[in-house]
């Protein structure tokens, strides 16, 4: 099945049932939408570190947790919307979903089209979100999310996709030690395999291209590690 365009809609799908979670991930493929799955609670938390999904789909009962506790919990640092699809009938259990942060409660067996109509309409509340936070600022840099560019010190960088992808990554995780593995699968979405090179290329191209505009900037390598980026002004 071909791959939909890097813009697309981005949802996770969080369920252990094999059937479920693959008979959901080629609808959802077909209407046009990227998907990443986990059969655990543990695999979706990994994702979420890489990944800003636009929609959740989330059991509740799944072999290492509960998919309530994990939205309760997850609502303390994001409002992306989540949608239970689970076997729990009881309307207490669904009164739970809704109150621990849960958008909508869908129960099997569902209809598919109904399922369909709510992912859309979840979509649209995300985009309408995404929409009003698409300014990213940190000092003098602004990163404009809807038109992948950079402005420092109201300069346009004039970056390329993939550095505007890079310098977004490094922003959002500012002092923090990002391993080459998880910089190169986050941004080019392969294995960095032999393509080391490639990302310290990128990298010292971004890191020019920020000084060039007299941003105070620190790309440090950390030898076998990884980079720490951070930007003083």
């Amino acid at each position: 099945m071909e791959e939909n365009p890097a813009n697309a809609p981005l949802i996770l799908l969080v369920e252990d049932d094999q059937e479920v979670l693959g008979f959901n991930e080629r609808k959802l493929l077909r209407r046009g939408c990227n998907v990443i799955t986990a059969q655990t609670l543990g695999i979706a938390r990994s994702l979420l570190t890489v990944h800003r999904p636009d929609l959740i789909v989330l059991d509740v009962m799944l072999p290492d947790g509960n998919g309530f506790e994990f939205c309760s919990q997850m609502r303390q640092t994001s409002d992306v919307p989540v949608l239970f699809l689970t076997g729990k009938t009881d309307v207490r259990d669904k009164v739970e979903g809704l109150s621990d942060g849960g958008d909508y409660y869908l129960t099997k067996p569902y209809d598919y089209d109904e399922f369909a109509a709510v992912v859309d309409s979840l979509l649209r509340r995300s985009a309408r979100a995404e929409k009003s936070r698409s300014l990213v600022s940190k000092g003098p840099l602004t990163l404009d999310i809807m038109s992948s560019r950079a402005f420092m010190h109201n300069t346009d960088l004039l970056l390329s996709p993939k550095e505007f992808a890079l310098l977004h990554f490094f922003v959002l995780h500012e002092g923090q030690v990002l391993s080459f593995d998880l910089i190169f699968e986050t941004i080019w979405h392969m294995p960095l395999a032999g393509n080391l090179a490639a990302l310290q290329r990128a990298v010292s191209k971004l890191r020019n291209k920020l000084q060039n505009v007299g941003a105070i900037v620190d790309i440090q390598i950390h030898r076998g590690s990884g980079y720490e980026f951070i930007l003083n002004g």
